[in-house]
């Protein structure tokens, strides 16, 4: 279980290199492994200098918070950018020039801003869609209600029996008075439907 603990710790430090990484954000990603693991696969990886440690003493507020990265960054790739969804921000390394460092954060906030209302205006014309269709079928049932409705009341009374004729002109006589009202009422909700949409 240490193996494992150790190498999670050590990825986690390598995706993040050449920056010292918060021991309480190595605590949170790596939750799934118990606390007492964590603590001695860290102890472990310092003593034999393969991650080094530095504190930040934070004396104002008496809470010092430890950090943790490579010892040695040969061989371990450093990742330029960052991807949320499709959109790749520049990472902000520990190593760059504090003159470079304020365009490469303002960068990293706009392009964040952007991918934000990107995802607002795709929620927003996801919701209209939905609300779009969900209107075609309310009318499209309410169309197909009505359209029942006036066969019943108005083609049920045209229908007519004589026993001199036979079953087939029968069904020829009254599907040529109804059906001119059933082409009707079909155009009709086809026509709603094609409206909602």
């Amino acid at each position: 279980m240490n193996l494992k603990t150790k190498d999670a710790i050590l990825n986690l430090l390598a995706e993040r290199a050449p920056n010292f990484v918060n021991e309480s954000v190595i605590r949170s990603r790596l939750a799934k492994y118990k606390e007492d693991a964590i603590n001695e696969a860290i102890e472990e990886l310092v003593s034999t200098k393969r991650i080094e440690k530095e504190i930040d003493e934070r004396k104002e507020i008496g809470r010092p918070v430890q950090y943790y990265r490579f010892k040695s960054l040969e061989n371990i790739p450093i990742r330029d950018t960052i991807k949320v969804g499709a959109v790749e921000i520049p990472r902000i390394l520990s190593w760059a020039s504090h003159r470079f460092f304020p365009e490469d954060y303002n960068e990293t906030v706009e392009r964040l801003a952007e991918y934000t209302e990107s995802l607002e205006k795709r929620f927003s014309d996801l919701v209209k869609e939905e609300q779009r269709k969900y209107w075609a079928r309310i009318i499209s049932v309410f169309g197909v209600f009505v359209s029942i409705l006036s066969f019943v009341i108005v083609g049920l009374p045209k229908i007519q029996t004589d026993p001199s004729l036979s079953f087939w002109n029968i069904f020829l006589f009254n599907l040529a008075q109804i059906l001119p009202l059933a082409a009707l009422l079909a155009l009709f909700i086809i026509v709603l439907r094609i409206v909602i949409r």
